[in-house]
């Protein structure tokens, strides 16, 4: 009986590892994420109002996506 005790243990413990390890890469890829989205947004602040018409945007639009936020991204 000690045996199963000790193998479910295992499982049980294998399973918690699996979990942490899931939400640490879940962490990660949003760091990750957030800091890409406020790259852009720096990019999008120094565009000159010429340069943002050559990608197709006016200064209100690039000000929009700028407060949209990276959460909504």
């Amino acid at each position: 009986m000690t045996a199963g005790m000790t193998t479910l243990a295992k499982k049980h413990a294998q399973r918690r590892a699996d979990l942490v390890d899931s939400m640490a890469r879940r962490a990660l890829t949003a760091c990750q994420q957030y800091l890409i989205t406020r790259r852009k947004q720096q990019t999008l602040r120094q565009l000159s109002d010429a340069q943002l018409s050559d990608i197709g945007l006016t200064r209100t639009q690039a000000r929009a996506h700028i407060h949209n936020g990276w959460f909504w991204e």
